[in-house]
């Protein structure tokens, strides 16, 4: 078996933000989230992608990534440039791979913990 699997029950007239999903474990365990469970959602790997991006076709994370790199492109930026921004925002310090270009997701994965991103409002510096 997968490491889960979802199905979304039956809604009782929910508000669009408190529909719900239920997420089964393979050790059986089976949580109720809702999309705005962010911690939870993200902590589960694969997660948020099984659900928004194939479950509902939603193309949105890709789209604001191409919107963004073709922003970087038009403004001569690196990756490297890129994760030098938008890494401290999710209070992290940049990889030493962000500074030669290589950087990644996954550079920030090992280090990412919700708990340690600041809380808004953000002013947008750049």
């Amino acid at each position: 078996m997968a490491a889960f699997s979802v199905r979304f029950p039956p809604q009782d007239d929910a508000a669009p933000d408190e529909e719900s999903f239920e997420v089964a474990f393979a050790d059986g365990r089976v949580e109720r989230l809702t999309m705005h469970d962010y911690a939870r959602v993200y902590a589960v790997a694969g997660l948020y992608e099984e659900v928004v991006q194939r479950m509902l076709a939603c193309a949105t994370p890709d789209r604001v990534a191409a919107l963004l790199a073709r922003a970087a492109r038009r403004l001569g930026w690196s990756p490297g440039d890129v994760w030098r921004v938008v890494l401290p925002w999710l209070a992290l310090t940049p990889p030493a791979a962000a500074t030669d270009g290589r950087a990644s997701l996954h550079h920030a994965l090992a280090a990412f913990d919700p708990a340690r991103i600041p809380r808004g409002p953000f002013t947008w510096v750049l």
